[in-house]
């Protein structure tokens, strides 16, 4: 069979069943498998739910990794060691209007106005917790902006070894991360910069962009 699930109606896992009547024997077991992208988005669940052994759950934290992807789903009945047929699902992509938009934490800029008079050491950004987060999650970000003499210049916020979802940060619920005033200071007053975000749910092969921002730094 073939059929397609929305993402963002998994974020507490999903269920899948055997078919009622199978006449497993005692002693049988049954392995659910959802085989997905690499090692992040594929599980074999061996234990049924208590209310219903012929139902699985399968854990949210497999979903994301296949958003935009087919998964493989079949079970598997020992003895005799056969899987069943396969059945194929197409995981939906989470909407990108319901990831978090950066925020400028610090200083105060309404309506994503920064003034440089205010700017101490830096400005912090704050991204808030999003459907899937998980600790070793990669989140990366990247500042580009454009100098007076109009040469690009671009500074990472969060690259390589800092990408990693942190324990303190999985349980605040947030990301901080500062831009230097130093940064800020080699770019044109009164220009939009711009402030990307991406995350990745299977271990840096892909990264899904959330929202952007684009502050703009006056005097």
């Amino acid at each position: 069979g073939v059929g397609r699930v929305f993402a963002e109606n998994l974020t507490g896992g999903l269920y899948v069943s055997v078919p009622p009547g199978l006449g497993i024997g005692p002693g049988a077991k049954v392995q659910m498998h959802w085989e997905g992208r690499g090692s992040t988005g594929s599980v074999v669940v061996t234990i049924p739910t208590v209310s219903d052994k012929d139902r699985f759950q399968i854990p949210p934290d497999v979903v994301p990794a296949n958003m935009g992807h087919w998964v493989e789903v079949f079970y598997k009945v020992t003895p005799p060691g056969k899987n069943s047929d396969v059945y194929q699902l197409k995981v939906e992509p989470f909407p990108g209007n319901k990831w978090p938009t950066l925020q400028i934490e610090d200083p105060e800029s309404p309506n994503d106005v920064i003034s440089l008079a205010k700017v101490t050491t830096g400005v912090t950004f704050r991204l808030d917790s999003w459907a899937f987060m998980a600790i070793g999650q990669q989140v990366r970000m990247t500042v580009d902006g454009t100098t007076p003499s109009g040469q690009k210049e671009t500074y990472d916020l969060r690259v390589g070894a800092d990408e990693a979802v942190t324990e303190d940060e999985y349980y605040a619920g947030e990301l901080l991360a500062e831009l230097p005033l130093a940064y800020l200071q080699k770019l044109k007053l009164n220009e939009k910069f711009s402030v990307e975000v991406f995350t990745s749910f299977d271990d840096g092969v892909e990264y899904k962009q959330f929202p952007f921002i684009s502050p703009q730094q006056v005097a």
